[in-house]
């Protein structure tokens, strides 16, 4: 697979089911998003989780679910589905990590929400070459959290 805009052209690749198509502009910006799915995954009762900003797997380390960003960009508009209702005893919180500390972009699935869609669209994040990145959930709930589905951000270079 090509893709080609204002003329210059690269390479996308296909690998475990994640299409990354590379994006050019003749400014060197433009806007992408990521997404992911977690496949049916929960979070423990009073557990705290981290995945990377594509979902997958999820691992009490975060150490192990880092993903390094390889140009400047700023990160917004996360967005965050679940299958199932969150248990009434608590929330699940959903954060974006920089460098292993929490963001302001961060939304919560208020305890006994009902399956559906949840945001930040306000927040943004800016992020240089190198640096890592993962997504945090903590389920403050004393029951497993709600089934999680999938998560995207938009990216802005």
């Amino acid at each position: 697979i090509t893709l080609t805009t204002t003329g210059t052209s690269g390479a996308a690749t296909l690998s475990s089911g994640l299409l990354n198509i590379p994006q050019y502009a003749s400014s060197g910006s433009g806007t992408s998003f990521l997404t992911g799915s977690y496949a049916l995954s929960t979070v423990g009762a009073s557990t705290t989780t981290y995945s990377t900003l594509t979902g997958g797997s999820m691992n009490p380390t975060e150490n192990y679910r880092l993903t390094l960003i390889p140009q400047t960009c700023t990160i917004s508009r996360m967005y965050f589905s679940t299958l199932t209702t969150q248990s009434a005893t608590g929330s699940l919180v959903v954060t974006l990590r920089k460098n292993n500390a929490d963001t302001a972009l961060t939304l919560t699935v208020a305890a006994g929400s009902v399956a559906g869609t949840f945001s930040d669209t306000t927040n943004s994040v800016s992020f240089t070459a190198g640096q890592n990145a993962s997504v945090k959930l903590q389920n403050n709930a004393t029951a497993t959290s709600c089934q999680t589905n999938c998560i995207s951000f938009l990216v802005t270079i």
